[in-house]
This record gives C-alpha cells, sequence and structure tokens, in this order.
C-alpha cells in the first residue's frame, strides 16, 4: 500500500500549548529530559500562554532569500539561498502575566512602558486525541512581538503573536521531542 493513514493521525492535534521561560539562561535541569516528563511551571520557571485559538493553530513560516543563477543557453541553472528566517506565530485568547509580558514588556500594573520586543526561550507542546505528544523547545531565546492589541464590544479579540526563531552556533533551531509512533 502506497500510504498509512497513522501518519495523518499523528498531525491532527487535539490540543496545544505554548511556554515561555523568562529566565535569561535555560537551565538544562528545567528541559524535559524525555518526552513523558512535563515542563517545571513553578515560579520562575515555565510559564503557560494560555488559551490558544484553534483554527489559527500554530504557523511556522520559513523562507529564504532566493537568487536565480541563469547560465547563457541553459536557463536557471541554480537557485542559491541566504539569510534563512524563521517565524512562528500563534493566536493567544487571554489576558494573563505572560501574555502580558509579550503584549508590554518592561511594563507594570500601573504604568505602560514603551514596549521592546521581548525575547525569551519558548517550547511548543501539541498533543493528539490518543495522548501522543510533540515537542519543540527553542535553542535560543525567540522574539516576540504582537504588532497590534484589538479589543471590541462584545468579542475577545486573540492577540496574534510572532515569534522569530533564532539557531544556536550549530545552526540548531530547536530540541525536538516525540513520542513513540502507535
Amino acid at each position: 500500500m502506497a500510504g498509512d493513514p497513522a501518519n495523518v493521525a499523528r498531525r491532527v492535534f487535539a490540543e496545544a500549548d505554548v511556554l515561555l521561560y523568562p529566565n535569561p539562561t535555560l537551565e538544562p535541569l528545567d528541559i524535559p529530559a524525555t518526552i513523558t516528563d512535563p515542563f517545571v511551571t513553578t515560579t520562575g520557571k515555565w510559564e503557560f500562554l494560555g488559551l490558544l485559538v484553534g483554527d489559527a493553530g500554530i504557523e511556522q513560516s520559513r523562507e529564504w532569500d532566493e537568487t536565480d543563477i541563469p547560465a547563457w543557453g541553459y536557463g536557471v541553472i541554480i537557485v542559491a539561498s541566504k539569510d534563512f528566517n524563521h517565524t512562528t506565530t500563534v493566536s493567544a485568547l487571554e489576558d494573563n502575566p505572560t501574555v502580558d509580558k509579550v503584549l508590554w514588556p518592561g511594563s507594570t500594573a500601573t504604568t505602560i512602558v514603551v514596549p521592546q520586543p521581548l525575547l525569551s526561550y519558548f517550547a511548543i507542546e501539541k498533543r493528539t486525541a490518543d495522548l501522543k505528544v510533540n515537542r519543540l523547545i527553542s535553542m535560543m531565546p525567540g522574539r516576540f512581538w504582537c504588532q497590534n492589541v484589538n479589543d471590541n464590544e462584545g468579542d475577545a479579540q486573540p492577540r496574534e503573536i510572532n515569534v522569530r526563531v533564532f539557531p544556536n552556533s550549530a545552526k540548531e533551531l530547536y530540541a525536538a521531542q516525540k513520542s513513540a509512533a502507535a
């Protein structure tokens, strides 16, 4: 048989979370050792972004600046790529202390300051209905930014949060953990 429906089922996620790590250095002991280990969410450790918009999903856009290189009489013979760019976008519904750190970094409950994008390690955890887990944990702090904050009558507009993802010195973007395939 050419295909396997189980390969599709592994991509149908029933739940997802995005977590931020509030410290400038990600302590190795705060990274779950295996897929069955939970994130430590005590004070000063991982923080949940909160409820996410499921229909919006977790979008990961990836792009290169590309230049076509043609040869006389041949046309394009190769494509040169440079300046890789990776952005993750999520839509958060909650107003909570973690979302406030993204919307208004450096602000307090009584004073709003000119925001600079938040830099934070982060993790994405997606779960299927049969409890299979797929995790990505950033290798470097991501740059969090929410361009628009929109509140209106009778609705809870999501906060569309963009996270620029950067590689470490080994060109790694994420540490990945996945449940064993069924």
